[in-house]
């Protein structure tokens, strides 16, 4: 193992710690909503938050990607004044792009109301969300830039800070104001993209002198950037459709309340993905950069690493959810929201197999071929914009569901097909099918434990859980998936 190793290792543990208590503040958010407003309150807010955030796709225009991708290459060739060029080029691109977005939002919002959302409640709402809309960009451009100079200690450090923002101003309003409850989240969200630029704007000037240099709008810049970035509008498109369309469609089709159940059900599966997003943050400025030096053999090594132990840690964690799914929905939301259970279920297989396709689309990505991600996510989101229109009018939030767990399997199966094409690629299969039939020994010894045991709740869970787990890990190793080696290297570069 090497620097580089050692690099994914610190920056992906760091951007792991923080993303999950990130994700643990984002899911307190939705545990405050869900037991300060109704469910179909709570559908009404999402319903409208999806259909605005599902034109971030115009918003980015793939210019975020842009930076993530030359700012490194700029780096290594030391080439500053096209670093500081294309900070400037692409913030001024940003705006314009958010600014027009936003002025043809606001110019539908009665038809809106009236036509889609059908409550007039919705109008106030939306105007909020789509104001933390424009603004956003402002928030997404630093995250971005962080990234791009691979300062894995303070990018992560953005998104947990508006969910921090915004959990704290929904519990303060909601318990320390008069406001009508159903409008509080939408303040919160606009609130909170004002106050951030303020703080990190200048940790950035520390990072990069950005006023040491000349801020030019340079036209060449952009459009070879707007050219770069074409298919991450694709591949944007095409994660919003897997990621928010059912929403859409759920809201035209079915009921609101059914909009606030599966809501909540689909960002309890996709916590499981801030594994891959950790890893991914670090992996494509770092592709770019190995991929700039020709360094084909760290390449490699890297991606046999990842491929072989990120199942090891989200299986067992996946499966827990999938066996205890009604418990998981009514302790923490509320016996109105259990209804959802079956398609958190339906959507577990799904999300386990897609974190790993999504550390691979960035590496694909990162190596030079985001048409080929723009391709693979396409071709998922058709499958899953499709299926959604056949399944969800009869099925509701459980044909959402199926959809959205098949299109995440095709996308690893296209994504893995692409790769294999580009390097070097052994799949372990052997210690995937030894890893699974571990997690299944895994879920049977919980539930079996968790039955017998004649403790309280919670007793009974952790005793359950340590046990368990305390298999898991002998059969992994009984089977030689994990190499005690490894591990001990591992901890040694950490």
């Amino acid at each position: 193992m090497t620097n580089y190793t050692k690099f994914i290792i610190r920056g992906s543990l760091f951007i792991l710690f923080i993303t999950a208590l990130s994700a643990l503040l984002g899911y307190s958010l939705r545990v405050i909503l869900a037991r300060n407003l109704e469910p179909i309150e709570l559908g009404l807010f999402y319903a409208i938050f999806n259909f605005v955030m599902f034109f971030s796709l115009l918003r980015n225009f793939g210019l975020g990607a842009a930076l993530i991708k030359y700012i490194p290459q700029y780096q290594v060739k030391n080439e500053t004044h096209l670093i500081s060029s294309s900070i400037s080029s692409i913030f001024w691109l940003r705006i314009l792009i958010a600014g027009l977005v936003s002025l043809i939002l606001l110019s539908i919002t009665t038809y809106l109301s009236e036509h889609y959302f059908k409550d007039p409640r919705a109008t106030l709402i939306y105007f909020f969300i789509v104001l933390f809309f424009f603004f956003g960009i402002i928030v997404d451009n630093l995250r971005n830039l962080f990234e791009a100079f691979q300062k894995p200690f303070l990018f992560p450090l953005v998104d947990f800070s508006k969910n921090l923002v915004v959990l704290l101003l929904c519990i303060f309003l909601f318990y320390f104001s008069s406001l009508e409850r159903v409008l509080i989240p939408g303040i919160a969200y606009f609130l909170s993209v004002v106050f951030l630029p303020f703080i990190f704007f200048p940790i950035f000037l520390y990072v990069f002198p950005l006023f040491k240099y000349s801020l030019r709008f340079n036209k060449t810049l952009a459009k070879e950037y707007l050219f770069f970035g074409l298919p991450f509008i694709l591949i944007s498109v095409s994660s919003i459709i897997i990621s928010q369309v059912d929403t859409l469609i759920l809201t035209y089709f079915r009921t609101l309340e059914e909009v606030g159940v599966y809501n909540i059900v689909l960002p309890t599966s996709l916590l499981l993905l801030y594994f891959s997003n950790a890893l991914s943050s670090v992996l494509f400025p770092l592709c770019s950069q190995l991929m700039a030096k020709k360094d084909f053999n760290q390449l490699s090594t890297i991606i046999k690493v990842i491929q072989k132990y990120i199942f090891v840690v989200i299986v067992p964690i996946g499966f827990s959810l999938f066996v205890f799914a009604r418990d998981f929905l009514g302790l923490l939301f509320g016996e109105e929201y259990t209804t959802g259970a079956l398609a958190l279920q339906i959507l577990i297989p799904g999300v386990i197999f897609y974190v790993l396709s999504i550390v691979f689309q960035y590496i694909l990505a990162g190596i030079g071929h985001p048409k080929k991600v723009a391709f693979i996510v396409g071709a998922a989101a058709l499958t899953n914009l499709g299926l959604n229109l056949l399944l969800i009018p009869s099925f509701g939030i459980n044909g959402a569901a199926i959809t959205t767990s098949f299109s995440y399997i095709l996308a690893l199966g296209l994504t893995l097909y692409f790769l294999s094409k580009e390097i070097t690629l052994s799949i372990p299969w052997k210690s995937w099918l030894f890893t699974f039939f571990a997690g299944f020994i895994f879920i049977i010894t919980l539930d079996y434990l968790f039955s017998v045991l004649s403790f309280n709740y919670f007793v009974n869970l952790g005793i359950s859980l340590i046990v368990s787990g305390l298999v898991y890990l002998a059969l992994i190793l009984l089977f030689k998936v994990v190499d005690l080696s490894e591990i001990a290297l591992f901890l040694k570069k950490v």
